[in-house]
């Protein structure tokens, strides 16, 4: 990816792709991400979620077949934000959509617009690749998130839904 800069509410902003150092930086916001996505109610042990989302992650990082990108957002070389796209077929209509696999935004840095200023490169990355529709998934917990998908036209296509089952019932 080559090298941008935004002006962004009075600040200088470097728009990079993934370099040394990032992954390891990246694996920490994945687990975050997980984490603030598991229903309250599940019972899980939190290097066990990073483990699979590592896991999962690579799958796909590792994949030729799957087009994806990671942009790093960066203040004075400290990275402050990241989002991860992949170009992917929709489970019901096999129509290609940009996908967003993971946005993330420091924690001083919520509450600023930075988000909002990664979800336009998101759907800026997806029109680039020739794709006109543009999917993510958010737990149901992450409010801040969904709250910031609606104000930018996201609506819900679908939900995934559970229950816990008493243990006397198997």
């Amino acid at each position: 990816m080559e090298e941008r800069f935004l002006e962004f509410d009075g600040k200088t902003f470097q728009i990079t792709g993934l370099q040394e150092g990032d992954w390891d930086w990246m694996k920490d916001c994945l687990e975050e991400s997980f984490l603030r996505s598991i229903p309250s109610d599940f019972d899980y042990d939190a290097g066990d979620v990073r483990e699979k989302a590592l896991l999962e992650a690579g799958k796909i990082l590792d994949n030729p077949n799957i087009r994806n990108e990671i942009i790093i957002l960066r203040e004075d070389e400290k990275r402050v934000g990241m989002l991860w796209m992949a170009a992917s077929p929709f489970q019901y209509t096999g129509e290609l959509r940009g996908w967003i696999l993971q946005i993330y935004v420091e924690g001083e840095f919520r509450g600023k617009g930075l988000g909002k200023v990664l979800m336009s490169l998101a759907e800026e990355w997806t029109f680039e690749n020739g794709m006109d529709r543009i999917g993510l998934n958010v737990g149901v917990r992450n409010e801040e998130a969904m709250a910031l998908y609606r104000r930018l036209g996201y609506d819900v296509e679908f939900h995934s839904m559970g229950k816990r089952l008493p243990i006397s019932t198997r």
